[in-house]
């Protein structure tokens, strides 16, 4: 929420006399281990199996869309762990559509988002999910489901016991340029029991200008108000 609005919540609590409560908007996370938040831990060892330079995509924690109608998501932070069994590396996230028919299927995902490349340090990594600098914003249809997934340079970051997965060898993130697209290959390994130390933080879309236009429309209509009172009392 800007400082703007805020300011402007200020001034309605002086003329109301009473606190203006705004609401904040609260971060659901998605991901091989969404319900960590920002405090995820090591979960084990890195992907040795596989050796790095590997593109990941996690159905597991998914957001589902039920609302009966679009609805417009912020993609806010990233967070996993980096592995000290490794050297450092970069890791990119992205989020995507994942239609549900079979976590293998490159095209059974559309990516929608791919996030700024991080230089990642060894523990705990807790990052901003942008592009460009800026936080994205998504649209998730009803019935749709919103998943986290990430490429890695090396073997960053680790995994225990957990779901099948969808691993590739290689990046295959589509070009930013061209998105809404599919992964380019499907997955080498779909079978692995997998939970890696990883996810996304994403936000419902709240336009700043929509807010400070219902803000102001508050001002105007409570002047009136005290205007009408006025008038009343004069008569």
């Amino acid at each position: 929420m800007s400082s703007s609005i805020v300011r402007l919540a200020a001034v309605l609590t002086l003329v109301l006399g009473f606190p203006l409560q705004l609401s904040m908007a609260e971060t659901i996370y998605i991901g091989d281990d969404a319900a960590s938040g920002q405090a995820v831990t090591d979960l084990g060892g890195p992907d040795g199996a596989n050796g790095g330079n590997i593109t990941y995509a996690f159905d597991t924690d998914a957001y589902v869309n039920g609302s009966g109608s679009a609805e417009s998501w912020k993609i806010t932070e990233v967070n996993f762990w980096g592995d000290a069994d490794f050297p450092v590396g970069v890791l990119t996230p992205y989020v995507a559509i994942y239609n549900g028919a079979g976590v293998g299927g490159g095209a059974n995902y559309s990516v929608l988002a791919v996030g700024d490349p991080i230089q990642t340090v060894l523990g705990l990594n807790n990052a901003s999910f942008t592009v460009g600098g800026e936080n994205p914003t998504v649209t998730v249809n009803d019935g749709e489901q919103l998943v986290a997934a990430f490429h890695q340079s090396g073997r960053i970051v680790p995994f225990g016991d957990g779901s099948a997965d969808y691993i590739q060898q290689g990046n295959q993130i589509p070009d930013a340029g061209a998105l809404p697209a599919p992964l380019a290959a499907n997955a080498n390994w779909s079978d692995l029991g997998r939970t890696y130390s990883f996810n996304v933080g994403i936000e419902p879309a709240i336009p700043e200008p929509t807010s400070l236009a219902l803000l102001v429309a508050a001002i105007f209509s409570l002047s009136g108000m005290g205007l009408m009172r006025r008038r009343r009392t004069r008569a």
